[in-house]
């Protein structure tokens, strides 16, 4: 599952992996050794507990040229948003940027203690420069933080199993058992309650049925087939195949809607369309974490014309406290894999996580939107007006 995000962490470890080549190279083709086994004897006099090795040429760079092949084999795992990478890549940076910045206190020092002089610049100080980039760069993507793919692996697992076994329900969970007509006649209240009351902001002028609509976690149409018979198209995307499946089942009569499994956080299974109104009405509730809301946010804005309205609810009040020991299980899981700093070990998939007005704002303003209206900021119904802004 290769996420956008993902490609450009993979891209900035692949980069870095080539930063290394390219520094291994310049180090072996300048001599590097011929300072460095000198300062490992100097060290050992100092401090003779300190395991510093000293290296015979091809040893060295035979023992380089390995560690580099085997970052390079770990790029799939970075690229595909593996949670036990993120440790390494810091390390990796971490040590990188120690690198560079060795060479170049060397390089403006001439020397590495004072018995040990060489002619500036110190070997593999060339390279050093697009290493400490690349290094510096992958700290950067690092800090961006993404779902795991266990994240978004438990939420299609989680929606496929509710729509085997009661999709309706899960769908709206005013009723237990729906028939079709009061499921999708509850889809109708939804358009008339939500979208007809809203159509000024919705259309801005323009023709309903000349207007692209974009639906984020349609589950089984229950609102997708009143927006089909509202507007010109509609294009409407779930985590779930099983929810995807009865929402195709649900729409047949319906030429101008179109439904897709995305991966659970962003649309790139989508065409290369413009969309002149987003919706999504009890779906970012049930979402795990903050990011991947936000990950949804940015990539409908991507699809969205410039000043057209995404329109959504999530949860503005906060879930009921956790006890002491799932608070500090919760602080752990913080430490090994902050990506998913907001997954609240109890929730999942179900409660999800809440927003506060401050998070919809920064939220807005991180991903291209001016957040113009909102509602309900302490329910679980909280309404938000995401306006896409224009392209400078």
């Amino acid at each position: 599952m290769d996420q956008p995000a993902n490609r450009k962490l993979g891209h900035a470890w692949l980069l870095l992996c080539l930063g290394l080549l390219f520094h291994v190279i310049d180090e072996a083709g300048t001599g590097f050794l011929s300072v460095y086994n000198p300062t490992v004897l100097a060290i050992r006099e100092r401090i003779p507990w300190l395991p510093v090795p000293a290296f015979e040429f091809r040893f060295w760079l035979a023992g380089l040229l390995a560690a580099v092949a085997l970052l390079l084999a770990m790029a799939p795992f970075v690229y595909r948003g593996a949670a036990w990478t993120r440790p390494i890549a810091h390390l990796f940076s971490g040590i990188m940027i120690l690198n560079a910045l060795g060479h170049t206190a060397g390089t403006i020092a001439g020397r590495t203690f004072a018995s040990i002089h060489f002619p500036r610049p110190m070997p593999g100080f060339y390279s050093s420069p697009f290493l400490l980039a690349a290094a510096v760069y992958l700290l950067v993507r690092l800090r961006k933080p993404l779902p795991d793919l266990r994240t978004l692996r438990a939420m299609r697992s989680q929606w496929d199993r509710r729509a085997v076994e009661n999709a309706r329900h899960y769908v709206a969970t005013g009723q237990t058992e729906w028939t079709a007509g009061e499921f999708f006649a509850s889809g109708e209240e939804t358009i008339r309650n939500v979208i007809l009351t809203d159509m000024e902001n919705i259309c801005q002028g323009k023709d309903p049925r000349s207007m692209r609509v974009l639906e984020i976690g349609c589950g089984a149409a229950r609102v997708t087939r009143g927006l089909a018979g509202l507007f010109g198209e509609v294009h409407a995307v779930d985590v779930s195949g099983e929810m995807v499946r009865l929402a195709r089942e649900a729409l047949a009569s319906c030429p101008n809607a179109h439904v897709y499994q995305n991966n659970g956080m962003d649309l790139s299974m989508l065409p290369d369309l413009r969309f002149d109104f987003a919706f999504s009405t009890i779906v970012f509730q049930h979402i795990p974490t903050r990011t991947i809301i936000e990950h949804y946010v940015r990539e409908t804005g991507r699809f969205l014309q410039p000043g057209a309205l995404f329109k959504f609810e999530v949860h503005g009040t906060k879930v009921r406290p956790p006890g002491f020991l799932r608070r500090q299980a919760r602080k752990v899981r913080r430490l090994l894999w902050p990506n998913d700093r907001d997954i609240d070990l109890d929730t999942q998939s179900w409660f999800g996580v809440n927003l506060t007005p401050r998070d919809a704002l920064r939220m807005a303003e991180a991903t291209g939107f001016e957040l113009r209206y909102q509602h309900g900021h302490d329910t679980q119904n909280y309404w938000l007006w995401f306006f896409k802004q224009p392209v400078p």
